[in-house]
């Protein structure tokens, strides 16, 4: 490790493919199929009768259209002005963030010190929302620190998408232990500041980031990284990226992105124990998810993944 580690306690756009974000916002609320009373569908996207009859077969309940999809987002819109100015109104919108931010630091607690992810502003926290913790500089001296901050559920800060970083420098000449207090500000436009003190001599250094324009771009590295993980070192990637075309590879490097995290998924429960019959069907969808990467054959990808993802939803429940 450098010498701008810090330790605790002295110690593209992604897309959604199928029923993910569904899947996502249950298990936020803890909830299964079967405690759906109903389904309303809001907004333009909603309309095609597609997307009906995939809920329908999904769920097990047929989506309602008791309102317009598109008044719906039209009330709501005007409920959330009235009270941004101040007017009484029964049904109150709340702004969450969807995705936990996390600086990282050093974990002494297991039998190898290893890079973490420490939340400090969490999934689903009302907006705006700010929280701060201290972090200690690990070496005698130490003249600097670096604060990372990460989006993303992980501990693992690799796993996450780094939104920034940057350096406080000329920190007090003491012994190890020096506190820094680190403090994040997400405010209702997904702007983050972050913020970040010297206690013993007050010396702060302040950055702000936009949340929203991060991870958009392509990242080429990645995506090899992605489906040498997924299909094996000995295949040529070249024939499976395509760098010419921007929309296609961005679209494609977000499938490879689920289909990586479906395969991590899975070897969870795997290797918790499963049935012989549950087991039997992650593996043959395993094998799809590859032969489709393989062939580059990425209609019988995002099928797979979703099919894939459903499956998961219902074992990790």
């Amino acid at each position: 490790m450098g010498r701008t580690d810090v330790g605790r306690g002295m110690g593209s756009r992604v897309l959604c493919s199928g029923l993910t974000c569904i899947h996502k916002a249950m298990t936020d609320a803890e909830l299964v199929p079967h405690q759906l009373d109903k389904i309303l569908l809001v907004g333009g996207a909603s309309r095609p009768p597609a997307v009906a009859r995939l809920i329908e077969t999904q769920l097990k309940i047929e989506p309602r259209f008791d309102v317009d999809p598109d008044l719906a987002v039209a009330l709501g819109a005007g409920i959330q002005a009235a009270t941004l100015s101040g007017a009484d109104v029964q049904s109150i919108l709340v702004d969450i963030t969807p995705h936990t931010f996390s600086t990282s630091t050093i974990d002494f607690s297991g039998p190898v010190e290893r890079k973490i992810c420490v939340p400090l502003i969490k999934r689903n926290s009302p907006l705006p929302s700010a929280k701060s913790e201290a972090f200690y500089t690990l070496y005698h001296g130490q003249e600097e620190v670096r604060v990372d901050v990460y989006q993303g559920e992980h501990v693992n800060p690799d796993e996450n998408t780094l939104v920034g970083d940057f350096l406080v420098r000329d920190l007090s000449n003491v012994p190890a232990g020096n506190p820094i207090i680190v403090k994040f500000d997400l405010d209702l436009n997904n702007m983050l500041k972050v913020t970040a003190t010297e206690k013993i001599s007050g010396k702060t250094r302040e950055v702000v980031m936009d949340t929203r324009e991060h991870g958009r771009h392509f990242d080429l590295d990645e995506a090899r990284d992605n489906i040498r993980g997924l299909v094996g070192e000995d295949v040529d990637v070249e024939s499976v990226v395509n760098a010419d075309d921007d929309d296609y590879i961005d679209t494609e490097d977000s499938m490879l992105a689920t289909a990586k995290d479906l395969q991590k998924r899975c070897d969870i429960l795997l290797e918790a124990g499963l049935n012989e019959e549950d087991t039997s069907q992650i593996e043959q969808l395993l094998k799809r998810s590859t032969e489709a990467i393989r062939d580059r054959d990425w209609d019988a990808l995002l099928e797979a993944n979703d099919t894939l993802s459903d499956v998961v939803f219902y074992l990790e429940d």
